[in-house]
């Protein structure tokens, strides 16, 4: 069966897009943004939610980390009668495409948002607004870690949306005016997100194909034969968990990897972070087991584990290992 032309998938997301409402358009046409924006709102509430409550309340306001999250740009909010703030603004601002393979192609897009102070009087704007440079520091560590249990009771972000990376890009410290019979202006910081989401293969789409090694043979004038490609076909390798999930920052742990794809009786890299773990050994094919090396935790590091196999394919489980001072 060779592919059908009415199933397709970009950017994690299946098409033609499902009938049921059950979910939101938002959720099913652009995962990517609904778990970000979502996510976002809730990092903000965990890591400084409580401070701006207690300081805006000082000055006779009721604010929230959040009080409306928008997928769009926020300058059509500031002219409607119904604001709310504290205002989180997250959308898309472009995409690009980059071929892969025949059936997989990743799409580097960079999102930009805005936080939105309400509009606050002299004394105001001097105490709540320095709450602006903990949006920028927050968003910044969490799009690293792509996971917290203030979202989803700390399910991954890259799972959610088939992202393969996010990161920050910019930050900036400014505002926005509003200019109709009255004239506002709205604290703020904005900023740019990349967010590299990866296709996802439709499994009806194609043949199923378990992998293999190919060697492309070339025969020259003589006759004489050199094997000139040699190709990997498996799939990638996956990461469900590692045991134990924490050791000293000695190093001398021995972890088990459990997953899918490895590759037994082949070199096989480990890396908690950038950190390279010694003895790494493929069990079977859901397990390989390494030994930690030292690292710099002061006092404790939190660490992305990763596994590559001998053909360069390689998984990543987000904060799986902490690194602990004894």
């Amino acid at each position: 069966m060779g592919l059908e032309y009415g199933t397709f998938a970009v950017g994690g997301v299946i098409y033609p897009l499902t009938e049921s409402t059950a979910k939101s358009l938002l959720e099913d046409a652009d995962p990517a943004l609904y778990h970000l924006s979502a996510y976002l709102a809730a990092v903000l509430d965990r890591y400084m939610g409580g401070r701006l409550r207690t300081e805006s309340a000082k000055e006779g306001l009721k604010l929230a980390a959040t009080r409306r999250v928008l997928a769009y740009e926020p300058a059509p909010e500031l002219t409607t009668d119904e604001r709310e703030f504290p205002l989180l603004a997250v959308y898309r601002k472009s995409s690009v495409f980059q071929m892969q393979s025949l059936a997989l192609q990743r799409v580097l897009s960079e999102f930009e948002f805005a936080y939105l102070l309400p509009e606050l009087s002299q004394r105001q704007h001097e105490v709540l607004s320095p709450i602006l440079r903990s949006v920028g520091a927050i968003f910044h560590r969490s799009l690293h870690r792509g996971q917290d249990p203030a979202y989803r009771e700390g399910a991954s972000v890259f799972t959610l949306a088939h992202l393969q990376a996010m990161r920050m890009l910019r930050c900036d410290y400014a505002g926005f005016n509003r200019k109709d019979e009255f004239t506002a202006h709205y604290r703020a910081v904005v900023g740019r997100i990349e967010v590299i989401e990866r296709d996802i293969p439709v499994a009806q789409a194609f043949e199923t194909f378990d992998g293999g090694n190919l060697t492309i043979d070339a025969v020259d004038a003589t006759g004489t034969v050199d094997a000139a490609v040699v190709a990997h076909t498996h799939p990638p390798p996956t990461i469900t968990s590692v045991s134990p999930a924490t050791g000293t920052k000695a190093g001398g742990t021995t972890i088990t990897i459990t997953g899918t794809g490895f590759r037994p009786g082949t070199p096989v890299v480990v890396q908690l972070d950038n950190s390279v773990c010694v003895d790494a050994t493929v069990i079977d094919e859901t397990h390989v087991q390494a030994v930690t090396t030292a690292h710099a935790a002061s006092p404790t590091f939190i660490a992305d584990v990763f596994v590559t196999n001998v053909d360069g394919q390689s998984a990543r489980l987000p904060a799986a290992f902490a690194f602990i001072t004894p």
